[in-house]
C-alpha cells in the first residue's frame, strides 16, 4: 500500500509540474501475425489524457469488483466516473431542481 501511494504521489506531482508539450510518434500494430507498424503523429498532453481517461474506466471495473467482494467498502460517489459525466450529471441535476420550483 505504501509503495502504491509512494508511486501514485510521484506521478501526481510529474504531471502536475510537467507543463511543456512535445510531439511525439506512435508505432502501433494491431496484427497479430504481421510486423507491420501504422505511424501515428500525437503529443504528450494527448497520450497523458488518453492515460487518465483508461485509468477511470479502470477505475469503474474496480468499482464493480469491490461492489461484488467487498460490498462494504464505501468509495467515493464518482469513483470510475469520468469528468464530463460528473458535469453532465450535476448540470441536469441543477435544472431538474430548478424547473420543480
Amino acid at each position: 500500500k505504501h509503495l502504491a501511494l509512494a508511486a501514485l504521489g510521484f506521478i501526481r506531482h510529474f504531471v502536475l509540474v510537467t507543463t511543456h508539450d512535445k510531439t511525439l510518434t506512435l508505432e502501433v500494430g494491431h496484427d497479430q501475425y504481421s510486423d507491420a507498424v501504422q505511424i501515428i503523429s500525437t503529443n504528450f498532453f494527448r497520450e497523458l489524457n488518453y492515460n487518465m481517461e483508461h485509468a477511470i474506466h479502470h477505475m469503474a471495473l474496480v468499482k464493480i469488483g469491490i461492489g461484488e467482494v467487498a460490498p462494504y467498502v464505501t468509495l467515493p460517489k464518482n469513483f470510475g466516473v469520468a469528468v464530463s459525466t460528473v458535469h453532465y450529471n450535476t448540470r441536469h441535476q441543477v435544472e431538474a431542481s430548478l424547473s420543480n420550483i
